[in-house]
């Protein structure tokens, strides 16, 4: 962690978060809070990560089984699933391999919508999509009203922890996700 070391001026920034879902689960359940405590020791600023979000964020929801999506080769997907498992999560059916580049045009969310609606499993209380590759935020209130279920993506749990943790919720509409419209009391009761 090298990097928040090297950070200007810390003062001007309120937290620090790493933005690579991968990087943060690779080394199994735990790891996202060791990189945590690294990147906190090292710029004296409150920090998370992509994966830790993504727990907080389903937690803050509710969601229990979840149905996983990634662009990711098998071995690392079935990493991903293996952190959600460790984590408390049932997983309800994962799916990989999407090709990321349909969607590098600005908010071409359609193809991934399209590529994870027909797959979501009754029975899966929410979904969560993984990757910060995934740059769109504008799809996930048109994915969530599609399924009928919260979703989750890395880049707005990312957005969405950070800001909470650094008191800033306010900076988020809320009519980007159900994510959005959990209140700070809500999130005061996750674990």
């Amino acid at each position: 962690m090298r990097a928040a070391r090297l950070l200007s001026h810390p003062r001007r920034m309120k937290g620090i978060a790493l933005g690579c879902t991968g990087g943060s689960f690779v080394e199994g359940a735990g790891y996202d809070e060791s990189v945590v405590k690294v990147m906190e020791e090292a710029s004296g600023l409150p920090a998370v990560t992509t994966s830790g979000a993504v727990l907080s964020s389903l937690r803050a929801l509710g969601v229990r089984k979840i149905a996983v999506f990634t662009p990711y080769d098998e071995w690392l997907s079935n990493r991903l699933v293996k952190f959600l498992q460790g984590s408390g999560f049932d997983i309800a059916m994962h799916a990989f391999g999407f090709d990321l580049r349909t969607t590098l045009e600005d908010n071409c969310w359609e193809p991934l919508n399209d590529w994870v609606a027909p797959q979501v499993p009754n029975d899966a209380d929410g979904v969560f999509i993984s990757c910060t590759d995934f740059g769109w935020l504008r799809g996930v209130a048109p994915l969530e009203e599609r399924i009928g279920r919260p979703l989750v993506t890395s880049n707005l749990a990312t957005l969405w922890h950070l800001l909470q943790t650094v008191n800033a919720a306010d900076r988020l509409p809320a009519n980007l996700s159900r994510l959005t419209e959990v209140s700070e009391s809500r999130l005061s009761n996750v674990g």
